[in-house]
């Protein structure tokens, strides 16, 4: 009888150590697991930012490239900017064959000015400079920005100096987070083209009501973009300061 009880005794302490170490064993590998998908997640978020980021750089690739070998002469206008240029079917608004195209999604304005030069071996009749916002969305110092338009109208006043130079202020939003740094780039820009003698267009005006409230019937549903009758809005503005 005790032998038995004895054994019984011993059962139970096998067991519970048993139990124990395979508990410990079963924390440990769903931390290990745990583990792997944190890792996998990790991967999986840089290889889908690399992959964007290469699918972005490769479709600008492409579209420089195309642009770059089609005609721009001492007739043509150029729309130079960012997204808000190239989602614009510039030469269907315009019905002008010399309207041309040269907005890029995305790029700031230190990426701007540096397609600048391919331009200028062009000696257009005009070019209306545009951007900022993505200025605004990395968080570039507004000092940065200021200088990037300086050094475009003094490169095309040394370079071309028979071009006309338009500034156009950055776009009002709908999605009104920036706005504010906005209104403070376009006030320097304004003054910047005061100095410069460069024509100045503004959109603000425009775009708001008689409140001073963004009209968002004239954007996308990101808040940023214009839609198909803000553009037709913004072609309106334009037409009225394009030196014919």
């Amino acid at each position: 009888m005790k032998k038995r009880f004895l054994y019984f005794l011993l059962l139970l302490a096998f067991l519970s150590d048993f139990f124990f170490v395979y508990d410990k064993l079963k924390s440990r590998n769903r931390l290990i697991e745990l583990k792997k998908q944190i890792e996998n997640q990790k991967v999986a978020t840089k290889w889908f930012g690399t992959k964007l980021y290469n699918e972005i750089k490769y479709k600008r690739m492409i579209r420089n490239e195309i642009r770059n070998v089609l005609p721009i002469n001492n007739k043509s206008l150029i729309f130079l900017g960012d997204s808000f240029f190239e989602y614009a079917e510039i030469s269907e608004l315009f019905h002008n064959i010399y309207f041309k195209n040269r907005g890029v999604a995305g790029e700031t304005t230190y990426e701007i000015n540096i397609r600048l030069q391919e331009i200028l071996k062009h000696k257009p009749k005009g070019i209306i400079i545009q951007g900022g916002t993505n200025d605004i969305i990395q968080d570039t110092p507004v000092i940065y920005t200021l200088k990037n338009f300086n050094e475009m109208i003094k490169e095309i006043r040394k370079e071309s100096p028979n071009t006309l130079i338009y500034i156009q202020e950055i776009p009002p939003k709908a999605n009104t987070l920036y706005n504010d740094k906005a209104q403070k780039i376009n006030s320097k820009l304004k003054e910047i083209c005061k100095k410069t003698k460069v024509i100045f267009i503004n959109l603000t005006e425009s775009f708001t009501e008689k409140e001073g409230m963004i009209n968002k019937q004239l954007f996308s549903n990101d808040g940023i973009h214009f839609n198909g009758q803000g553009y037709l809005k913004w072609k309106e503005v334009t037409l009225k300061n394009i030196i014919n």
